[in-house]
This record gives structure tokens, sequence and C-alpha cells, in this order.
């Protein structure tokens, strides 16, 4: 989804985490002296709780995506491989000096596929990409911090011809589909390809008439005034509907002004982008056409990310994946229902009727309040006490930044805090997703979301701290189920201290950190481990660690990990 100003993703900050803790199963003991810690009376930091992600008695069935790490690449934003597509339409909508965020930057798919080889020893196993499919490349304006600005199509979202290429990413024009061949073979079946897709929308309503007529000029349809091209939509290349055309495409309303009405969510414009109306049979028809056009061009394409699923009626997803089920069998599909959180009911709801699964937008909130704004780390089993009502949370996709968000990292977290709130995503339920350049610690500072959440990647440094990190912490999912399908066991809990392992029957981890700011260490025991008997090696340090009897000695300095794994238990004791 693209938002063009930063203030119209705030509507809905509510954040959800005062529920009550309210674990699915508790098995508590009298709290017993351990060791010294001085973040909290140790006695009541002591837990043993535990939290199953998952309702066994649900109906819902598990979300098809598997064990995997997904890297999300912004094309325009990523790595310029050709640089005769930059500037296209007379340069009207590009920037080669990367100073304009709202214009094209040069990023493209020849640079995708180049850097290939980078996005797997980083350890991802899928590959989303911004949409790829031709846009409308007009102009909106619109005023920010006092100053009027010009946004184009950049980002891929203004959807003009679900059935050709953006020549801005390609080598060959709109048509240049060996491209995406070459994307999807290279790929190959160890990094499955998603595509996002845009169901909801066309392109702007409010597009300067300068640029409609421009638009005009180099590709007119016969008929049609320049001011009629609003929203216009394509199929190869022949004009369907547009806004003004009479068609019946789109539905008659304006701009959604209140996002809190299911009706105007589903059928006024969002962010003044015609809205498509998925009732009307050739609609439905055209946007199911897309979908089985891009399963055939593309080699290991394994699912679609779907853009604003919840401005779009759900009987529409319901039927949609049926017919990709059954032509393709089950598809690895992920919304974005933008806006809500886990504990929600209209996100539960949506979550159980639809076999895709969702973006976990909660515990992204979680990691900035623990990391940024010094919350309690009690926050986490808040979030896991309601992933039951959910059926099954562990299909959860979980990201620290994405591209309508701005990155934690600009907003002001330290570096350390995101080295930790990197090693929670991934110790936690879900299944974890990088917003390109996080491995290299990309972000502006003062970062306040769309545009400048998404900078041009300027490092693929394999040495970089936290590409290191996040590999290793790849690898460690890929070794080990319990990270996607175990339970989460809480051991220790302070406001500055959590410890947990992850358990799937034989499979297990552990990971504790700390951001306890005093001088100095924190060192005392942690209980009632599930971990066998033995000595382990830290997976971020190489430091050994020792558990006898369900007791791990551990010291915690602010900023530090502790990961262990019974995939690295190097003997017993």
């Amino acid at each position: 989804m693209i938002y063009m100003t930063s203030n119209m993703s705030k509507w809905f900050f509510v954040f959800a985490m005062t529920c009550g803790i309210c674990a699915t199963t508790t098995q508590a003991k009298p709290p017993v002296a351990r060791g010294i810690d001085r973040s909290a009376d140790v006695e009541s930091a002591s837990r043993n709780d535990w939290f199953r992600h998952h309702d066994p008695a649900s109906s819902t069935p598990p979300k098809a995506i598997g064990n995997e790490v997904i890297y999300q690449v912004f094309i325009d934003r990523f790595a310029n491989g050709n640089k005769s597509n930059d500037c296209l339409h007379e340069g009207r909508f590009c920037d080669p000096k990367h100073q304009n965020f709202m214009k094209y930057f040069g990023g493209d798919l020849r640079g995708v596929i180049n850097h290939l080889p980078y996005i797997k020893r980083l350890g991802a196993t899928r590959l989303w990409l911004t949409p790829v499919f031709e846009n409308q490349h007009v102009v909106v304006p619109f005023t920010r911090n006092g100053k009027r600005v010009e946004v184009t199509s950049y980002h891929g979202y203004w959807m003009a011809d679900a059935f050709r290429l953006n020549p801005f990413f390609t080598d060959k024009g709109t048509q240049d589909f060996s491209i995406m061949e070459e994307l999807g073979r290279k790929s190959g079946p160890e990094l499955g390809i998603y595509m996002d897709t845009v169901n909801n929308h066309t392109n702007p309503a409010n597009a300067t008439l300068e640029s409609l007529e421009y638009l005009n000029r180099v590709n007119p349809v016969p008929g049609l005034p320049a001011a009629a091209r609003r929203g216009s939509i394509f199929r190869k290349g022949e004009f369907m509907a547009s806004l003004d055309s009479g068609d019946g495409w789109f539905h008659p309303y304006g701009p959604i002004k209140d996002f809190s009405d299911t009706f105007e969510l589903e059928n006024h414009q969002l962010v003044s982008l015609g809205d498509l109306d998925q009732t009307v049979p050739e609609v439905k028809k055209y946007l199911y056409d897309s979908h089985d056009f891009w399963m055939e061009k593309v080699p290991n394409l394994v699912g679609f990310r779907f853009d604003a699923v919840r401005h779009v009626p759900t009987p529409f997803w319901q039927d949609l994946e049926g017919y990709l089920e059954k032509r393709y069998g089950r598809m690895e599909n992920i919304g974005e229902f933008y806006g809500e959180w886990t504990g929600m009911p209209t996100f539960r709801d949506f979550y159980r009727r639809n076999k895709m699964t969702l973006f976990d937008f909660e515990l992204r909130y979680a990691a900035k309040k623990a990391f940024m704004e010094d919350a309690s780390f009690d926050l986490l089993p808040r979030l896991w006490s309601a992933d039951p009502e959910l059926g099954d949370a562990r299909g959860l996709v979980t990201f620290i930044d994405n591209h309508d968000m701005s990155r934690l990292r600009g907003e002001g977290l330290e570096a350390r805090r995101m080295r930790q709130t990197i090693g929670l995503m991934f110790a936690m339920r879900g299944v974890p997703c990088v917003y390109y350049g996080l491995e290299q610690d990309l972000f502006i500072p003062g970062d306040n979301g769309d545009p400048y959440n998404r900078p041009m990647m300027e490092s693929f440094d394999e040495g970089h701290e936290f590409y290191r990190l996040i590999q290793r912490l790849a690898e460690l999912r890929k070794s080990n189920s319990a990270l996607r399908y175990g339970s989460t066991h809480l051991v220790h809990l302070t406001k500055h201290i959590v410890a947990f392992e992850r358990v799937d029957g034989e499979h297990k981890v552990f990971f504790a950190t700390s951001k306890n700011p005093r001088t100095g260490s924190d060192r005392f025991e942690i209980r009632d481990l599930t971990m066998p008997d033995g000595r382990y090696e830290d997976v971020l340090t190489g430091r050994e660690y020792a558990v006898q009897g369900g007791v791990l000695p551990v010291e915690l300095t602010d900023g530090s990990m502790i990961v262990l794994s019974t995939t690295r238990k190097k003997r017993s004791t």
C-alpha cells in the first residue's frame, strides 16, 4: 500500500498492548531465590509460563508458508543494473542524483538479478518484489511540510496494465518478459518469488492535467480526452476503462474519510486511487487472468503479496485463492491488512477466514515500544496470549521496517537496540521479513516514513555486522524448526530483561536479551528450562553455556543477547 503522506498512517495508532496477560497454559511454581538480577527482584522475575501460538481445536488450517526468511526488495531503490532505463519519458519522472525521493532513482530488475547471490547468502529463502507491472506515468501534486511536491509512480503501485511490465524496471520495454523468466530461473527453488499485486485500485484520480495530456500524446486512446484518462486501466496495451469512461469498472465514490466505516474502506478511493469494483464480472476476470499470466511467465513464483486486502470485500479473496489453489496447488500468499493489529476482531476474523497469511504490525509496535521508548518487556506475553484467537499465529509474517512505515533507525533507534530487535524478530513466532537495507543499517536520520524510508541502497557489504547477524539467525531458523513451529516458554521477565525458550518437541532454542541501563552485568540463574543437559555454543558469540537440571547460569549486560540451540549442543554435561 502506498501512502503519500506520513500522517495518513497514524490514524490507527492506538496501541493494542493494553490487554491483560492470559497465557494459554501457565505452570507457576513458588518463587525461589535465584542469584542476583539487579534489574528487578529475581523472585518475581522468574517465570514458567507457556504460550501456544495456535489453537489445536481451531478449524483454521495452518498457513501455507513454511519455515522461510523473506527479503523484501523495493525495486526502484535496490540496485541499478541498467542505466539506459533510468530516465524514460523525457526525464519527467526521474532523478538520477537521488535528491527528489518522489521520483525514480534507477533501480531495476537487472539490478535485482545481479544481486541474487547476495540475497541468497544472507539466508533469505523467499524474495518479495514490489510491483513490476506497468504503471500510469503521471504526477500527483500535494503539499508536504508546507511545500508543493509532485509524486510519481516510482513505487509501482499505480497499476495501469497488469499484463505489461514497467519499462523503468526492464531492459527492453513493457514486453520484456524474458527478464522475469531470467529472474525466476536464477532465483532457483532455494529462493521462491512473491509478486506484489494490486487488486483494489488502479492509479490516481487527481493526476495533473499536464501529465495526463503528455500521456495522451505518447500513448493516445482514440476518442478519450486527456482529462478522462484518470485511473485508466489497460490489458496488454488495449484500453479497458477509466474513471470517466462510463464502462462501470469503478466505484463512483471519492476518497475514504472514515477509516472505521467498512463501506468506505471497500468502496471509496484509497488516497484518491481509482477504486475497482470487484463484483463486476469483467473486473473479476481481469484480475484473475492477471495472476494466471504471471504464473505462466515467472518460474519459481510461489505466492503473491496482496496489497490493501482490507479495502476489498473478503469474498473476492476467498474466491481468488480458491481459484489459484485449484489451478496451481496451495500458494504462499500474504495479505497486507494495513492499520490493524493481531488482537483486533477485524484482523482476527480476516485471518481465520482466509487462506493467505498477514503481516504482523503489532510486533513492530512492540519492538518500538520496548527498545525505543523503554516500555517493559511484559508487552511480549501480552502479545503472545492473544495468538490462539487467530487459530494459528505461527504463520504471521513479522517485520521491523517496511516501505510504508519509517525505519526504526531513522526514527532514532540506537544501532545496538536494532541488533536486539533483529534478534527478537528471528527468535519469536512468525516468519521474519527483512526489508532491503536492514542488513546494511540503511536509513535516513529523521525518517518520518514514505518516501524517506526508501533510500537508494548504497552498500552490499557481506561483512556488515547486521548482515552477519541476520545470516546466522537465518541459518538457525533453517536448522531448528522450533523457531517456526514451536511454543514459547517464558522463563525470565523484568522490565529490562526477557528470556524464553522456543520448543517444538526435541527441537529447542533459548533466547535472552537485556536492555538494563545499569553499569556492569546482571548475573543470575535461569531455571525450569526444558533443554537437555549439556554444553551449548552461543549461535552469535561462540561462547559456551552449560545447562544442568534445567538450570542455566547467565550473565547479561546492556545490549547483549544469548542464543542457544539444540542443534548447537557440544556435549552432555
